[in-house]
Order: structure tokens, then sequence, then C-alpha cells
């Protein structure tokens, strides 16, 4: 059976009761992939890291991609993580994050990269062959070859990965990428895998602040508690989360069979979208 990481999708703790935290749950995840202003504040670790040790649960903790100002709070935020002197796994979507734990030598600290900084181009919806003539050579190639490759299917990232003593990586829910991520389980890394969901496209300029708030006002954080499902006529459904657009992947079991389940998590990440499809 794969192991499950349920994510804690509060940046203040405020409602997670007890019964919030499923058995099944083989790690507890806190923070936010997509926005910082969503991640755990300094005051809040200790409560999150309690959480964990009550429950006997495995912790992580999650970051977007940061700007300067951001990633000076998180190396505080990390260096504070560090000395609870257990291991605790850091999802770093920004190879900065990377870098810090490297040079200051966070010893209890293992990254994994994030999705975000792995580049697979079938993500996107639509997939480019879907609007290419059906019938040519190109479209045939494209589907087959360029369009579920990664940075990580060229051995110089592979190297660029190690000698960063970086543990693991994190994909979407994207299953002709499997025989990739079973040569990096080869490699030694340690895989996590978004359960039925695609990360399709990020922006800097919050699209949910632009809908919500009124021009010139800062954000009041209206994607916790307010999500969108977006119609197209050519990318079908979406589903947009704050900055983020995802779309929704029918999840398969016999699929991450495939995978060493001993070295693979499966993250249950965005499940307000199951409830969407419902």
């Amino acid at each position: 059976m794969e192991r499950f990481v349920q994510c804690i999708d509060s940046n203040d703790l405020d409602g997670i009761e007890e019964n919030h935290i499923l058995t099944e749950a083989f790690e507890l995840r806190f923070g936010n992939e997509f926005c910082f202003k969503k991640c755990l504040p300094d005051d809040k670790l200790d409560e999150a890291m309690n959480l964990a040790e009550r429950h006997g649960k495995r912790v992580s903790f999650i970051y977007p991609r940061l700007n300067d100002d951001e990633i000076n709070q998180v190396k505080h935020q990390l260096c504070k993580i560090n000395e609870y002197n257990l291991p605790v796994y850091i999802i770093a979507n920004d190879l900065g994050i990377s870098q810090l734990i490297k040079s200051l030598s966070l010893k209890n600290l293992k990254v994994i990269l994030g999705r975000q900084t792995i580049s697979v181009p079938m993500r996107a919806r639509p997939a480019m062959p879907s609007v290419m003539d059906k019938d040519s050579i190109i479209s045939d190639f494209a589907d087959k070859k360029l369009f579920h490759l990664s940075n990580l299917n060229y051995k110089l990232t592979l190297k660029y990965i190690k000698s960063n003593d970086i543990y693991g990586l994190e994909f979407d829910y994207i299953p002709e990428t499997f025989p990739l991520i079973k040569k990096l389980q080869k490699e030694g890394m340690y895989i996590y895998v978004h359960k039925g969901n695609v990360m399709v496209a990020l922006t800097r300029k919050c699209h949910t602040k632009r809908l919500v708030c009124e021009e010139g006002e800062n954000c009041k954080l209206a994607c916790k508690n307010k999500k969108f499902k977006l119609f197209h006529e050519v990318t079908d459904e979406l589903f947009m989360d704050g900055n983020a657009i995802l779309a929704a992947i029918p999840y398969n079991e016999d699929d991450i069979r495939e995978l060493n389940n001993e070295m693979v998590s499966i993250v249950d990440s965005h499940k307000w979208i199951e409830e969407y499809n419902k």
C-alpha cells in the first residue's frame, strides 16, 4: 500500500480538530505550494509539530516560489524548524530554498524539489498534439515523445540535483511520466506524486485577487473560501485556486503499483477538486 500524505490547508491551523487527521495518513504536510501568504507563520510551527507528534505522523513543510523578502522570512523559519532536532521534509518549489538549507548546513531538513521545478510540457491543457492535425507525423511523434519528457530526462540535471543534497522529487499525476520516475527511484530518489491533479499554470499576479478584490485593495485571502471551476471550448474543465490553474486527472491505483512503493508517497492535495467533480 502506498504512503499517503495529508495536506493541512490552513495557514492558522484554526478548525483543525483531532478527527480531521486521517488515521491512514503517513505524513502531514503544512504550507502551500502556490502562495506564501497561505504558509504557516513562525508562531504556528510549534503547534504544527505537536499535532504531527501526537498522531505519530511524519511532518513536511511546503513552500512556493519566493521573492527576496519572502526567502529571508523562510530562512529564519527553516533555522527554527531545524532546531526541533527531528527529520523534517521541506518541499521546495524554489531552488533558492535548497541552496539555503545546504549553505546553512541544516542537517535535520531533507529537501524535496516541488513540482513547479519539474518541467513537463504534457501538464499543459490542452496538450499540444490535441490541437495539431491528428493524422500528421508531427502530432504522433510529439504525443508519444516530446510532450512526456521532462528536465529530469537529462543526466546533467540529475547530477546537479544529487550534488545539492536533494532527497527527492515531486510530480504531477501524469502516468506517462512514470517510466522516468522508476529510473529516478533506481537512482535513490524519493518520489511524491499528487493524487489526481496537474498544475497547468501559475501567475505572479493572483487571478482570484483580480476577480474578488477592488483595484488597489490588498489581498484578503479570499481563495481560502472561494475556488473557481472554469469552462472553455478547447480546454474543457479547469480549476482555479488563488494564482494557480489546475486540471483534474482520473486517479488509477494500478498506475501507482508500477512504482516502488517504498520510495513513493501519494499527496492528497486540492481535495476541493474532488468535491466539484462529484
